[in-house]
């Protein structure tokens, strides 16, 4: 799964994870398609939680 995707799935918006992963959006922009691993599980776990809650 793309990385944008996961973002769209997360319920945020890069600007919204650069904030809760303590990062400037500049980084995350940076990124492109290629999150480093940490960002990915975050957002994996993030989607699960959301699918989990009532």
């Amino acid at each position: 799964m793309s990385f944008k995707v996961l973002v769209r799935q997360a319920g945020l918006d890069k600007r919204a994870l650069a904030d809760a992963l303590g990062l400037q959006p500049n980084t995350v922009y940076s990124w492109g398609d290629s999150p480093p691993k940490y960002a990915d599980a975050y957002l994996r776990l993030l989607i699960a939680y959301n699918q989990m809650r009532p």
